[in-house]
């Protein structure tokens, strides 16, 4: 298994308060590699196709935290 840069934030759904994460990867990691590296279950991969999609999902990922620590 090889090893890459993340950054992983936690998160618990509103609707559900079901607790999962959120990670940002490098482009390009195939998705069987994130798999056996998370080893908790399923992983779901979104993938950002062009640098103004991937400012949407940073936000998404990274918004409730600079909210809440930006003060």
């Amino acid at each position: 298994m090889g090893r890459f840069p993340y950054i992983a934030i936690h998160e618990q759904g509103d609707a559900t308060s079901h607790v999962h994460w959120h990670a940002l990867l490098p482009a390009g990691i195939d998705q069987l590699l994130i798999e056996e590296a998370w080893e908790h279950g399923e992983a779901f991969v979104t993938r950002a196709p062009s640098f103004p999609d991937l400012e949407v999902l940073v936000g998404y990922v990274t918004d409730p935290y600079l909210f809440k620590y930006a003060r």
